[in-house]
């Protein structure tokens, strides 16, 4: 099996997880890097990890992809997405005001409350600043049914399609049985759970002008002679967004980087955009 793993990229994540987990004090960390064009996997990280070498310390939990096949709530990195189907549909644009409440907003029989309380904030703001009060309002607005097609378009709900065993479908509520209180902690990444490789596929998506491409980790299969046998393309799954709606998702989350939530991820003379 030749893999699209790239050794120095892999290298690197391996590296920046384990000084990671070393200042953080985490039990565990996982990354995952995507060429947004192709859907190649240049990186699939987990640390700590096991030296094949020593089987005494081999156990099948260490052996476990988590990076691939775990699932987890994935929190506010939600809202961007929640957002980008709002604009597609054209419901709202970047520069729509909502009102965030100061920061506690009372709906659907639940107290929903920002960490960085704010009044009214364009929806670039409400992404740039994180507010749950402000993108729970858009994904009420956009309605279940719109919200959870546009899930499903980016493989939400579903197994992706490829070469590894183990892989989740995670859990996504149908638009005809999910609550408003469920609608809303959606919207900000709760009551649901994924993997990160559905992350990475959405937010890759969003870097490729709107088109979603099939994720892969076998580029090819050759013989035990190292003659090819069947090799893999770069293939389009659908067109899920606009190209101007990408662009402006892709703008919105670089104000997060330069102006908001996540300054820690600028780096010099790239642009960066991210969401914490």
């Amino acid at each position: 099996l030749v893999l699209t793993i790239d050794r120095n990229i892999q290298h690197a994540a391996d590296r920046a997880l384990r000084k990671t987990i070393e200042t953080t004090g985490a039990k565990a960390a996982w990354a995952m890097v995507m060429d947004v064009r192709s859907g190649e996997l240049l990186a699939v990280s987990n640390q700590p990890t096991v030296n094949l070498n020593n089987r005494r310390a081999i156990t099948l939990q260490k052996l476990k992809n988590n990076a691939l096949s775990a699932v987890y709530e994935p929190g506010s990195v939600m809202k961007p997405i929640i957002a980008a189907i709002a604009i597609n549909l054209g419901i709202f644009t970047t520069g729509t005001y909502i009102d965030c409440e100061g920061g506690t907003w009372r709906a659907a029989g639940k107290w929903i409350r920002d960490d960085h309380p704010q009044k009214v904030l364009t929806l670039t703001e409400v992404i740039q600043h994180s507010s749950n009060i402000g993108i729970a309002k858009v994904a009420l607005t956009t309605g279940p049914e719109k919200v959870i097609q546009g899930l499903k378009q980016l493989g939400f709900g579903r197994r992706h399609d490829i070469d590894f065993p183990g892989m989740s479908a995670g859990v996504l509520r149908s638009a005809e049985r999910i609550k408003p209180i469920e609608l809303i902690t959606t919207s900000y990444g709760y009551g649901m759970n994924t993997s990160m490789l559905h992350m990475v596929s959405a937010f890759a998506t969003l870097g490729n002008g709107g088109t979603m491409m099939r994720p892969y980790l076998v580029k090819e299969r050759r013989t035990a002679d190292m003659e090819p046998l069947q090799t893999t393309r770069p293939e389009p799954i659908s067109k899920v967004y606009k190209e101007e709606t990408a662009k402006e998702v892709i703008e919105m989350m670089e104000a997060v980087v330069t102006d908001g939530t996540a300054k820690n991820a600028a780096i010099p003379g790239y642009r960066v955009a991210g969401k914490t």
